[in-house]
């Protein structure tokens, strides 16, 4: 079941990693407001996609951790926000799939 929102107040932010390959942390940076689901990567643009609980999807520079853009996966009708659980980036493009087996395509990987 995918939270409702809260009063920012009340929120507790998460945030996501960047490690190296020997496992040093590198960077952190805040993600979302819930839990991040899914994790995607664009080598070829530098981009890192990240989706929450709550809708979510975010796009943040690979190298910088800066945030690029962001749009919210709606449910089946299209009202609230779906629970996004899964994201590939392929062929150029970003797969997002939730908790109800929804699966679309919401942009472009570059």
């Amino acid at each position: 079941m995918c939270p409702k929102k809260r009063p920012l107040t009340l929120i507790k932010r998460i945030f996501s990693q960047m490690w190296t390959k020997d496992l040093k942390l590198a960077k952190t940076w805040q993600a979302h407001d819930y839990a991040v689901m899914g994790l995607a990567e664009n080598e070829a643009t530098g981009s890192i996609f990240t989706s929450s609980v709550d809708g979510e999807i975010k796009e943040f520079d690979s190298k910088s951790g800066d945030f690029r853009r962001m749009t919210v996966m709606l449910g089946a009708n299209n009202d609230l926000p779906s629970c996004v659980k899964s994201l590939v980036c392929n062929n150029g493009l970003l797969y997002a799939g939730d908790m109800a087996g929804v699966v679309i395509i919401p942009s472009n990987c570059h």
